[in-house]
């Protein structure tokens, strides 16, 4: 069997397993975006994803990344939360659903988004 695939970048629809209870069961439809692939894919049995949201902020905190649904495929204005990042395993990515991949303008706001999401700069740095 062919293994799928995944690059950086990809928009992927998957069932998201509750990951703050350990006692829960289930999982939730959640929308992620591939933060990993391509060689890394080849040998690992997880990859690094960030959570989408559509829930209105208000206010654009700098650990997420606006994406907008020409560029995402998404119905309404999104966030990437590059502050709730999770190491999925390869059969609940590759049992989800390839929505978009994002342009590298796009994926250049994550990067920033990400450099405050895991602390290596603090905003305006």
């Amino acid at each position: 069997m062919t293994r799928r695939v995944f690059a950086r970048g990809e928009i992927v629809h998957i069932e998201f397993p509750y990951p703050v209870d350990p006692a829960a069961t289930g999982t939730i439809r959640k929308y992620v975006v591939v933060l990993q692939g391509g060689a890394y894919w080849d040998w690992s049995r997880t990859l690094l994803v960030a959570l989408i949201t559509s829930q209105p902020q208000t206010r654009l905190w700098p650990h997420l990344a606006v994406i907008e649904p020409v560029d995402s495929g998404l119905r309404e204005r999104s966030y990437i939360d590059c502050g709730d990042l999770h190491r999925l395993r390869r059969e609940i990515l590759e049992a989800g659903n390839t929505i978009r991949h994002l342009s590298d303008g796009v994926m250049a706001s994550v990067d920033r988004a990400l450099v405050v999401g895991v602390g290596t700069a603090t905003p305006g740095s």
